[in-house]
């Protein structure tokens, strides 16, 4: 995952009391923050997220085996630590091994799983359902690297972002991440409030929309090989 993108998505997780926005600059050009923040979501969403399942008739029996190989679980850890492709190596091990087998994870909508995935799959087929195929496609790519509003949001004078040359401005939003991110956050909902001018609230279908009014709708975030971020939008 991209920096860019790693701040976007903590961004979007905390809007509100994201330090990448704060006037000084110093978080947001930390090149630790945006993955040390990330983490600190990730891991809070695992422990949200994650639940073990295992039939009624195992779960005594499992119980009992993990309480008596804690030893041998640990030391598992350890080496685990150090090689992540590291097999079991004597009798125990292999004990261990086949009892946590047993245990079927189920990730529920933790990012970047399976069953995230399928979460975002069912959610569009619920929308096809409900609501027919969409009318519209769109892919959102906003302009960052010849966009005012990006060097504006950096501290950046307009008229010097106009004199600097093309990879001068790839450069600057490469060690400032974060204005990219808030820059691409503003313009994705620019868009959603001016041109699709989407209120749930609305009753009559008559709107200043230039589809008139607009049903729910469907995006997804991805990153460009260059680390820049686009919008898929349906």
């Amino acid at each position: 995952m991209h920096v860019t993108h790693l701040v976007f998505a903590c961004l979007t997780g905390c809007p509100q009391c994201h330090l990448s926005r704060q006037v000084d600059g110093t978080f947001q050009k930390d090149p630790n923050f945006a993955y040390m923040h990330w983490n600190i979501i990730q891991k809070a969403e695992v422990n949200q997220q994650i639940s073990f399942h295992t039939p009624v008739r195992q779960q005594a029996g499992i119980v009992a085996n993990i309480q008596e190989m804690v030893p041998v679980i640990v030391e598992l850890i350890h080496k685990w630590e150090f090689s992540p492709n590291a097999k079991p190596s004597n009798k125990y091990e292999k004990k261990a091994m086949c009892t946590l087998s047993k245990l079927k994870v189920l990730t529920r909508d933790l990012k970047g799983s399976s069953s995230y995935k399928q979460c975002r799959c069912n959610q569009t087929c619920e929308l096809i359902k409900k609501l027919s195929t969409p009318a519209l496609f769109l892919t959102l790519n906003p302009a960052d690297v010849a966009h005012p509003l990006l060097g504006a949001m950096a501290g950046v004078v307009p008229d010097e972002w106009k004199s600097w040359k093309s990879f001068k401005r790839c450069k600057f939003i490469t060690d400032n991440p974060s204005p990219a991110a808030i820059f691409f956050d503003e313009v994705i909902k620019a868009f959603i409030h001016i041109i699709l001018y989407y209120d749930p609230s609305a009753v009559s279908s008559e709107s200043n929309s230039l589809f008139r009014r607009c049903n729910p709708y469907y995006t997804m975030v991805e990153a460009q090989g260059r680390g820049t971020l686009y919008c898929h939008l349906d």
